[in-house]
């Protein structure tokens, strides 16, 4: 049975603690909900100003976004009517040190 280690398992038998932990907790993953108004309790997509705000506990920080691929399919499901089955929205950021890369992910139907 494969197993995984994130945060790498190279780093973690090396004794790289602080490597091992950076890459570890440097991706936050969000899942969606269709009964919220914007698709998530944590993240909401404004897409009229493509800022996207987080609801953290101490304060909201809101950040501009840019969707390049599916940004109308996205911005769709985010203005559906609420418990729409197709509404859910999750959100994953994953933290580069200089910069945040932002997925918002959803189900897609193919033909």
């Amino acid at each position: 049975m494969p197993s995984v280690c994130f945060g790498g398992k190279k780093n973690l038998k090396n004794g790289d603690l602080e490597t091992y932990r950076f890459k570890r907790s440097r991706r936050l993953l969000i899942t969606g909900r269709r009964q919220g108004k914007y698709s998530n309790n944590l993240f909401k997509l404004n897409v009229d100003t493509d800022m996207l705000t987080y609801r953290s506990t101490q304060k909201d920080i809101v950040f501009k976004v840019q969707f390049h691929k599916y940004k109308d399919e996205l911005y769709a499901r985010v203005n559906e009517k609420h418990n729409s089955p197709d509404k859910a929205v999750a959100y994953e950021l994953m933290d580069y040190g200089e910069y945040f890369i932002v997925k918002a992910i959803f189900e897609k139907h193919m033909n």
